[in-house]
C-alpha cells in the first residue's frame, strides 16, 4: 500500500476525531433490532443532511461509521496550507453542530432518537486509504453501509483520538492534551488556535476524565439564544437518568459546561450554523 509524498510538517498535523454514539449498546441489548435499526438510520440521515457537513468534501474530509463509533479523517494529498486551517475549523463546527442537535434531542418528541455523542480532536500522524468510496456520498439502504466503509485508517493519531473519547464523562468534545499542546507551541497551529478562541469555537475547559479534571480546549455547542432549551434539555436528561449516578453525572458535567460558556460570554453566533 502506497504512501504519499507530502510535506512532513503535515503528516505530523494531520486532524482526526472519533465520535462516540453514547448508550447505543443498551439501545441494541433493550430493544427489538427494527427500533435499533430506525435510531441508527435517523442519526445517519441527520448527519447527512446536516448543513455542517455539506462542505465536508471541499475539504477532503472522510467517514467512517462502525457501529457506535463514527470517525472524521481527511485524505492524505492535502497540503495546501489555507485548506488545512480551513478543514480544521470545518470538523470543529461539525461536531459543535451534531453536540447541539445530540443535546436538543431530548426535549424533542419522546418518539424521536435520543443519541448523546461523546468526541475527541487530535492532531497527528495518520495513514487513510481514500481508494474506497465514501458511504454519505450514496442514499443506500441502511443494511448496506457497511459494504461502502471499507477504508483503512491507522495511525497514532487515531489511538490518541479514540483513548481520549474514552477517558472523557461527559456529553461533549475537546482536544487530547497532547494537541492542546501542539497547537500551543506549534507555529502554524497557535495562529489558528488562536482564531479557533476569536470565533468562540472553542473554550479552555477542565473537562471532566477518569482521571479527574484536566484542562484543555472544549468544543462550544452554546449557539446564540439557544441557551434556555440546551439548559432544559439537560435538564431533562438529568431527570431521565436520576436513577443512574454515572449518566447522571456525565449530564451534570455537560451542564456545568454550558453554564460556563455562557457566563464567560463563549456564544457561537447562530448565523455560524448556517454556513
Amino acid at each position: 500500500m502506497k504512501i504519499s509524498q507530502q510535506n512532513e510538517s503535515w503528516r505530523s498535523k494531520m486532524p482526526f476525531v472519533a465520535l462516540d454514539l453514547l448508550g447505543f449498546k443498551s439501545v441494541i441489548k433493550n430493544n427489538a433490532l427494527n427500533e435499533v435499526l430506525r435510531i441508527y438510520r435517523q442519526f445517519l440521515i441527520e448527519t447527512k443532511t446536516s448543513l455542517a457537513f455539506r462542505k465536508m468534501k471541499d475539504y477532503l474530509i472522510k467517514t467512517q461509521l462502525v457501529s457506535d463509533s463514527f470517525f472524521l479523517y481527511v485524505e492524505e494529498g492535502q497540503k495546501d496550507i489555507t485548506l488545512r486551517e480551513h478543514t480544521i475549523r470545518e470538523m470543529i463546527k461539525c461536531l459543535s453542530h451534531l453536540l447541539y442537535r445530540s443535546i436538543i434531542s431530548f426535549s424533542q418528541k419522546q418518539n424521536h432518537p435520543r443519541v448523546p455523542i461523546r468526541a475527541a480532536f487530535t492532531l497527528g500522524e495518520y495513514y487513510g486509504d481514500e481508494n474506497f468510496p465514501d458511504a454519505l456520498e450514496y442514499n443506500l439502504p441502511l443494511n448496506e453501509f457497511y459494504h461502502t466503509f471499507s477504508r483503512v485508517v491507522v495511525g497514532e493519531a487515531a489511538v490518541r483520538a479514540h483513548e481520549w473519547e474514552e477517558c472523557q464523562k461527559w456529553v461533549g468534545a475537546s482536544f487530547d492534551p497532547n494537541t492542546t499542546d501542539i497547537m500551543r507551541t506549534d507555529e502554524d497551529t497557535a495562529v489558528l488556535l488562536d482564531f479557533l478562541k476569536e470565533d468562540k469555537l472553542i473554550i479552555e475547559y477542565d473537562v471532566p476524565t477518569k482521571d479527574g479534571l484536566i484542562t484543555t480546549y472544549a468544543i462550544n455547542f452554546n449557539i446564540e439564544g439557544e441557551f434556555e432549551l440546551l439548559y432544559n434539555s439537560l435538564l431533562f436528561a438529568e431527570k431521565m437518568f436520576e436513577d443512574n449516578r454515572e449518566l447522571l453525572a456525565k449530564y451534570k458535567g455537560t451542564k456545568n459546561f454550558l453554564i460556563h460558556c455562557n457566563e464567560n460570554n463563549c456564544i457561537r453566533p447562530f448565523s455560524d450554523m448556517l454556513q
